[in-house]
């Protein structure tokens, strides 16, 4: 399972992920596939809600490349949900069957951000999507450096590194490649980012394989929401 790490840079122009592939050039091993993200943020409505200010928002967040996935966030705990209508089909499940048959549910898993629209929508108010299209992926030694530019629907919000490197190493050689990346945004003159490679501490213990995807997500809610 690898570890990861988020950089982002909001004070970064959409040209400015142009100038750090430029950077990559001379630990560059190979270019790998595109992919693309989205991250919604909601808000509670119910009124008296425990908790701070941040305990009253929730996040999703989808990636292209685990397509049928997407993770929910919400203070320290993440859930993965899974969009798969091969694997969520109308089942011999006799209970699913009477939830049909009662106009409850189509039999077919429905995408968890669509529920709270639709169903949970007296609870939860949607306050904003940030979306990142044609992001690219590099290979160099060690690890996979991913970037993208996120834009609101208000215009571009900055530039978001994602690095991933390769199952097996420690946390020592994860900080190692965050320190290569930040030279490299220093290099095209770039000194201010935030940096996340927190982990969850309800999934710290567990080493499961969905820990990856929970952490990825909850590292993109710290540099982009505080």
């Amino acid at each position: 399972m690898p570890r990861t790490a988020v950089l982002f840079v909001e004070r970064a122009t959409p040209a400015t992920l142009t100038d750090f592939k430029d950077s990559l050039a001379n630990v560059l091993l190979s270019v790998e596939d595109g992919w693309s993200m989205e991250f919604r943020t909601y808000r509670t409505q119910i009124k008296n809600y425990p908790g701070d200010s941040s305990a009253k928002l929730m996040y999703s967040l989808n990636f292209s490349f685990e397509r049928e996935l997407s993770v929910m966030v919400k203070g320290q705990t993440a859930l993965l949900l899974s969009s798969d209508a091969a694997a969520g089909a109308l089942s011999a499940d006799p209970r699913v069957q009477r939830l049909v048959d009662s106009d409850c549910s189509t039999g077919f898993p429905e995408s968890f951000d669509n529920l709270l629209s639709s169903k949970l929508s007296n609870m939860w108010e949607q306050r904003q999507v940030l979306r990142g299209d044609a992001g690219e992926s590099f290979r160099t030694m060690g690890y996979l450096v991913r970037c993208i530019n996120v834009f609101s629907s208000t215009g571009f919000k900055g530039l978001a590194i994602q690095v991933e490197q390769d199952a097996g190493d420690d946390e020592a050689q994860l900080q190692d490649r965050i320190d290569e990346v930040k030279e490299l945004l220093r290099g095209i003159s770039i000194t201010e980012f935030k940096v996340s490679s927190d982990r969850l501490t309800s999934s710290a213990t567990k080493h499961s394989p969905n820990d990856y995807l929970c952490n990825l997500a909850h590292q993109y809610v710290r540099v982009m929401e505080s």
